[in-house]
Formats: C-alpha cells, sequence, structure tokens
C-alpha cells in the first residue's frame, strides 16, 4: 500500500532534482517550525503539504484513496512585494516558481504505483512589503486492496 510520506518524500525529491532555483526544500513541520522572517532567509523554498485523503470503497475489497498535496512556496525580495512575486534581476520570483512546480510535477507518478499527479489550483498564503507566500494544490489517486 502507498503511504503518504511515500508520496510527500517523492515530490520533495523531484522538485530537488528538477528546479535548481530553489534553497530549501522541506515538509509542512520545517514550515510550521520556522517564523516566516527566518523562513525568508532560505527563500526561494518550497514546503510540501498533506492537505487530505478521502476513501471510496469498490467491489471485491477494494479501496480508491485520493490524496491532496499543496506545495507552499515562499519568495523574498528585498526589492519589494512586486519583485517577490514578479522577480527582479537575476532573482526569481514566485509566480514563476509556481509554473515552474506545476511542469515539474504534472502528470508525474514519481516512480510510484499511483494515478499521476494533477494540479487543481493555486492560492496565494500571505505576503508582506517583501514577501511572498503561495501554494499549488496537487491531486493524485491510488488503489488498494483491504485485507
Amino acid at each position: 500500500m502507498l503511504t503518504i510520506t511515500e508520496v510527500e518524500q517523492a515530490i520533495q525529491a523531484r522538485l530537488v532534482s528538477r528546479i535548481a532555483s530553489l534553497r530549501k526544500v522541506g515538509s509542512l513541520s520545517d514550515f510550521l517550525m520556522a517564523d516566516l522572517d527566518d523562513t525568508a532567509l532560505l527563500s526561494p523554498a518550497a514546503y510540501v503539504v498533506f492537505d487530505s485523503g478521502s476513501f471510496t470503497h469498490g467491489m471485491a475489497r477494494t479501496q480508491e484513496i485520493s490524496l491532496t498535496f499543496t506545495v507552499v512556496v515562499v519568495v523574498e525580495n528585498q526589492r519589494g512585494n512586486e519583485a517577490a512575486r514578479h522577480g527582479a534581476g537575476s532573482s526569481i520570483g514566485v509566480y514563476q516558481l509556481l509554473d515552474d512546480i506545476r511542469a515539474a510535477l504534472t502528470n508525474q507518478t514519481l516512480g510510484l504505483d499511483m494515478e499521476p499527479l494533477f494540479p487543481v489550483s493555486i492560492q496565494g498564503i500571505a505576503g508582506s512589503e517583501s514577501l511572498a507566500v503561495y501554494g499549488i494544490t496537487f491531486e493524485t489517486s491510488c488503489r488498494d486492496v483491504i485485507g
């Protein structure tokens, strides 16, 4: 049976291998334990969050498991929030990172026995004069036999 941990770690590994501009890739606990100001020091960063799961029971003791993950993207730029969102000079912006993450994860099974990841939404989370925090949410599913 596929575990949440396996999917989370595979998403992190894919982001590390595909997006060189990320200075930090971590999990929800890494994000929650750090103050936003401290997190900005590791900008740009991506944190993988398990959002939710649901189960549908089928015939012959099968279970369809739907999983939702959000990648929280943090970009800090001292030139201001617009620069954090759009990028400035050689600094990447959060919007470009969201596009890069979408490209890196869309239609990927990450070597796991699951349906490919597909993006379902992008949302703003937080911001300040120099910080932009957004999330991009992906869904996947897998099948398990009970018992």
